[in-house]
């Protein structure tokens, strides 16, 4: 790995002063992705695409590696390197199949994608010719807007893949605003979804956040409901949301992975506005702060998908005490687990009322903040290694191209 990164300097060495503030954030950029994914990725100017100017990169695989080659004067390399991480990140059998049903209805992007087959000497969608050929996609209008309606689990992947890239990329102005407008872009599709599309992708199940780590299922937030600074305006978003989307204004039934009917209700809807409480050492009752409670209302407008992963923790219901209509054979427990927009993950129970054979999912009433599982083959490693790109251990020199500062 150390050899690789060193590859990656001593290439860019050649074209660029890496003194540079542009470039030693590019480069700092690379190093994450070598350290992570163990690619090679060298600068090389006899790397080119007259057919397609837009890409001159390469991506193969050479002796089992991926090795990604930039021509230095394309002047999209932090494109070229985001765009080929969110492709493979989504790749999928599906998405090959909406680059090839995309490219019949659209002549240009079909010669495009033919020249590209010539220089990856490919008849099929490969690997690297999909990273390579979605940076022609990812910032078309027509397509994102197509994806949202059409394959919304789709678009959702991605979505959530540009959202995390952009809340990571923060120091390097180019790659920042090609990832900011990326962001918009796909940003602008979700929030152009209609109310129909909306009730029809959550009833359909197609716009799920459930995600596996290394502990088995939880729920990662995806859903744009609350906005503003108001707490009190955060509540009616959240009721709104539950009722007029996830139950479209009627009962909603929701199967949990163990086989279990749980019901959202309009009781659901009311009381995931309330701000719960907790006694603290000293006996007093304490009320969620703002922050706290911020995070209480995410977990509540993912209430169906928490409810579908839940497993049930006590054994036998607990009694209720307050007479409500729902709950006359008392309450029932259930855990699942949640990510919030920060990335913070936490442990949640909810109550679920009993009467007879009807289990109403009344509140997620704790929260409990977690150390974060690995991914499913995730293989990051945070700690510096020899070869790690600092300013000590940059060499200088000669003629080379020109750089913004």
């Amino acid at each position: 790995m150390d050899n690789k990164i060193n590859n990656l300097i001593s290439s860019a060495d050649i074209y660029f002063y890496l003194n540079n503030a542009y470039m030693m954030g590019f480069l700092k950029l690379c190093e994450k992705v070598i350290k992570d994914k163990n690619y090679n990725i060298i600068f090389d100017k006899n790397v080119e695409d007259k057919k397609v100017p837009s890409i001159n990169a390469l991506i193969k695989n050479k002796d089992k590696e991926v090795e990604i080659r930039i021509n230095p004067y394309s002047q999209i390399w932090g494109e070229i390197i985001l765009i080929h991480e969110i492709s493979h990140a989504i790749e999928t059998k599906e998405m090959k199949r909406l680059v090839l049903d995309y490219a019949s209805k659209h002549t240009f992007f079909k010669q495009v994608l033919d020249d590209l087959k010539v220089t990856y000497k490919k008849d099929d969608i490969s690997s690297e010719l999909l990273a390579n050929v979605s940076g022609e996609l990812f910032g078309n209008k027509e397509f994102i807007n197509n994806l949202s309606l059409e394959k919304p689990s789709i678009f959702k992947k991605i979505y959530n893949f540009i959202i995390s890239l952009a809340n990571k990329i923060t120091g390097n102005k180019y790659e920042s605003l090609f990832i900011k407008d990326l962001k918009n872009k796909w940003e602008a599709a979700y929030r152009n979804t209609t109310h129909e599309q909306m009730v029809n992708n959550i009833q359909k199940g197609t716009e799920f956040s459930i995600e596996n780590n290394s502990k088995g299922k939880y729920v990662k937030a995806d859903r744009q409901v609350i906005k503003g600074n108001n707490p009190l305006d955060w509540e009616k978003q959240v009721e709104n949301y539950i009722n007029d989307i996830i139950r479209n204004n009627k009962d909603v039934n929701v199967l949990t992975d163990n086989g279990e009917i749980l019901t959202i209700t309009k009781d659901t809807a009311g009381k995931a506005k309330f701000r719960n409480y907790f006694i603290d050492n000293n006996g007093n009752r304490q009320y969620m702060d703002n922050n706290q409670f911020y995070t209480k209302l995410l977990a509540e407008v993912h209430i169906d998908e928490l409810a579908q992963i839940s497993k049930k923790i006590n054994k036998t219901s607990i009694l209720d005490y307050k007479n409500h209509n729902f709950a006359k054979n008392g309450f029932d427990y259930r855990s699942a687990f949640f990510e919030d927009n920060n990335g913070d993950y936490y442990k949640i129970t909810m109550s679920i009322g009993k009467n007879e054979t009807i289990n109403t999912i009344y509140n997620v009433g704790k929260l409990e903040q977690r150390k974060r599982p690995v991914i499913s083959g995730s293989s990051v490693n945070n700690n510096s290694a020899n070869g790690s790109l600092s300013g000590n251990n940059i060499p200088q020199s000669k003629e080379k191209v020109k750089l913004p500062n």
